[in-house]
Order: structure tokens, then sequence, then C-alpha cells
């Protein structure tokens, strides 16, 4: 999903239950990169737990050149570097 708009152009999002199993990557702790599955960022993050839907509130930031992987929540996140990607935090 691509979001349009500008940093701190914030977004409701809502994630189904068990959606932790699905396919995708997230990289980055607390920011995470605009790439990452934003579902299982949540869940990393602890916005969510993997048995309840929820919605909470996605915020743009600007870009990024490091997003420091780490496992939280028993989900590993991904280190990456030397980019310039936007990113994104949930609250």
């Amino acid at each position: 999903v691509r979001f349009r708009g500008d940093p701190a152009s914030i977004f409701m999002v809502c994630c189904p239950a068990g959606c932790e199993s699905q396919p995708g990557t997230i990289w980055g702790t607390g920011v995470y990169s605009s790439s990452s599955q934003i579902c299982l960022a949540a869940h990393h993050s602890g916005i969510l737990d993997n048995e309840s839907a929820g919605c909470f509130v996605l915020s743009k930031n600007h870009g990024l050149d490091f997003f420091k992987g780490n496992i939280i929540n028993s989900i590993e996140s991904q280190t990456i570097e030397n980019i310039w990607s936007p990113s994104f935090h949930l609250s």
C-alpha cells in the first residue's frame, strides 16, 4: 500500500486479526521504511497483537538513510542503510 501525502500526513489504518502470518518484511524499529509491511510493523511495535483486529494512526515522516532492525514481540525487523526511503511511525 502506498500512501500519498507530504511528511506529517496522517492516516487511519486498520488491520485484520492474524495478519502477522501474511508475507512481508519490515525495516526499522519504531520508525519504519515506507516499503515495510504496515500491519506487521504494527505487531512489531506493539500497537496490535496477532489475535485481534485493530486500527491505529500512521504518520508519514521524511526520508531516512538508515533503519535499524531488531527483534521485538517475536517479530524480526531488518536493518537497511544507504538508501533514502520515506518512513512512517505508528501510534
